[in-house]
């Protein structure tokens, strides 16, 4: 395995490299949540650095502003490469994320983002080819610790096509701090901006923050003196167990690090659950690895929250705030919060979701089950309509294209219903269509919003918590919306330099547990799909053969995988028009494009396994 991804990550720079140097590499501009996607991306190397005994630090400027427009998925990718060379040629101590604000001008944010670690170094005569193709230290470099050497001159490849900087500041034998310096657009859209429910306040509070690392310390530290916190460090679970012994009046939250020398942190909280005046103290844990009976021993201790590292500032507030507003609970007694359930904080919704398409039913369930939703599942609009008249759904997610009744004629008929008395419930239409119009269209029909498939897990977040009971519509989100190509003359052939699936934009339209979760099922499915939809065209039944390509080239939309896409848009329009033998031409070349994918959802599948 090792080897393979080894082999994996080679090709994969190779490819990178092509293209920018071909001039083929092009930058999106999109929202992103910076402050979620920087502890997000870091998280995917926590356990790596876990076992080589390293610390993965992160020290965000409280000032950022949250919302930015720029490309998230090449930003992950420059984030990617400085943490992984700081992982690969660092073997003991730490490494240290810092972003910092530097100046908002004009509408943009000039950020500053460095990876500090405390690696081998590189000599000073060296560091100025570091980000040539094909350089590392020595020779020696590239056998010991493996790679192309291709890494960091992509990244500075990247920064520089995003109009920034990339330095480096190195001493042999004491590490490595490369710099990135670089402007994003503020994103100005307010429809994006759900303020984080801040129910307690922390001035005067006291935090007793127990972990082994320095570094650790001293950002938690600077964040609850921002907060008009009072800050008490202690460097061990036994140095903490001393404290709260001799402390007769208790602090108002613990946050302890899992990993620590001496005394654990599930084995400090267990001896601090001893002690009178500290078992309704509430605690949580931080780990820099979720392993398999986590959860089972915060329930067992009484621990309120659970959070992997590097927690984002905002995830450790609001955890703070809901466990003090909680307080200590006994075994088993209440959910432990996670960072999942941070960010979805309001009360669990009921959800009827109206989808016949299975992939997608897993998908949606798989989401709405982390984030603590409760879902039923209708597979057309009259089973929709039934499970409605019985009621007990807060918001209804309805597919436009099912089997039996759609999802416009459903709405009317419960909208009808609601003429007549029946409670007023929030209608999420859900298509893979994406054309122009078709936000217009849903409200038209009765619907109060409009979420486009592929799903992208943030954006499905963010309107499931706008219409929470909490937060009752507001205004409609912008929505980007792809115009799909006009009908082609002849059956589309890819060109050379086509690619199946561009994994790094999939996940910018989408984000790596979602990419993961289709490519999975996908795999699965796409063998069967395929057989179902030649027996439609077979039987002459147009109509199931439009729904299962109108499904299919949703589907292929998550993967950026054009050419297939493409062909499936054809068979979709062909369905509905001339019908001709041209079908079945085009369902052999989605054959051929499924095979081709195959290997890389496989990658996808995996990587996303591996890194959620």
């Amino acid at each position: 395995k090792a080897s393979a991804d080894a082999l994996l990550e080679i090709i994969n720079d190779i490819l990178d490299f092509s293209k920018i140097e071909a001039g083929k590499m092009t930058l999106e501009t999109i929202p992103f949540d910076f402050n979620r996607l920087v502890p997000d991306t870091l998280r995917t190397h926590a356990l790596s650095a876990q076992q080589t005994g390293l610390e993965l630090a992160l020290d965000l400027d409280a000032d950022m502003p949250r919302h930015l427009l720029g490309d998230p998925g090449r930003l992950r990718q420059i984030l990617n490469n400085l943490v992984g060379n700081a992982i690969k040629f660092t073997p003991s101590g730490e490494i240290v994320v810092r972003v910092r604000l530097l100046q908002i001008v004009a509408g943009f944010a000039q950020l500053q983002i460095s990876v500090s670690d405390t690696g081998i170094g590189i000599p000073r005569e060296k560091q100025s080819r570091m980000f040539e193709a094909f350089e590392q230290e020595d020779g020696s470099t590239t056998r010991r610790f493996g790679g192309t050497g291709l890494g960091l001159s992509i990244t500075k490849r990247l920064v520089t096509m995003m109009g920034g900087e990339l330095s480096v500041d190195s001493e042999v034998g004491q590490g490595s701090r490369f710099t990135v310096t670089i402007d994003f657009a503020v994103d100005t859209d307010t429809s994006r901006d759900i303020a984080p429910d801040r129910p307690v306040s922390l001035a005067g509070r006291s935090i007793l923050l127990v972990d082994d690392n320095h570094t650790n310390l001293a950002i938690l530290s600077e964040m609850f003196e921002r907060w008009e916190a009072v800050a008490i460090v202690q460097r061990s679970g036994d140095d903490a167990l001393v404290y709260c012994k001799d402390e007769t009046r208790p602090v108002d939250c613990i946050i302890m690090d899992y990993a620590m020398p001496g005394l654990n942190g599930f084995e400090t909280a267990k001896a601090l659950a001893q002690l009178e005046h500290y078992k309704d103290v509430p605690i949580i844990m931080l780990s820099s690895s979720g392993m398999p009976g986590d959860a089972q021993k915060c329930r067992e201790l009484g621990i309120q929250a659970y959070l992997l590292k590097p927690a984002g500032r905002e995830e450790i507030y609001n955890a703070v705030c809901s466990v003090l507003d909680r307080g200590r609970s006994g075994a088993g007694d209440v959910p432990i919060i996670t960072r999942h359930s941070i960010r979805e904080s309001a009360r669990p919704l009921s959800i009827l979701l109206a989808e016949d398409n299975m992939l997608n039913q897993r998908l949606a369930l798989a989401l709405l089950g982390k984030w603590g939703h409760r879902t039923q599942i209708a597979n057309n609009g009259l089973e929709a309509l039934e499970l409605h008249e019985k009621g007990g759904f807060d918001l209804i997610l309805m597919d436009l294209q099912m089997p039996l009744m759609g999802g416009f004629d459903a709405t009317a008929i419960i909208r009808e219903r609601e003429k007549n008395g029946a409670p007023k419930i929030v209608i999420i239409a859900m298509t893979a269509n994406a054309l122009e119009g078709d936000r217009e269209k849903c409200i038209a029909g009765g619907m109060d919003d409009y979420l486009s498939k592929p799903f992208k897990s943030e954006m499905f977040s963010k309107i499931l918590k706008k219409y929470s009971p909490r937060d009752m519509p507001g205004s409609v989100p912008k929505i980007d919306h792809a115009a799909l190509s006009e009908r082609p003359e002849a059956i589309p052939v890819r060109a050379a330099s086509e690619s199946d699936f561009d994994y790094a934009a999939a996940l910018a339209q989408s984000d790596q547990e979602v990419v993961g979760l289709i490519a999975a099922h996908f795999l699965d499915e796409a063998p069967r799909q395929m057989v179902i939809m030649r027996q439609a065209w077979h039987g002459a039944d147009f109509e199931a053969l439009q729904r299962d390509a109108h499904a299919m080239m949703g589907l292929l939309g998550n993967f950026k995988a054009v050419p297939a896409q493409q062909l499936a848009v054809e068979i979709d329009h062909e369905s509905r028009t001339s019908r001709s033998e041209r079908i079945v031409r085009l369902l052999d070349a989605l054959d051929q494009e499924l095979a081709r994918l195959a290997p890389h959802l496989k990658v996808a599948a995996t990587h996303a396994a591996l890194n959620g």
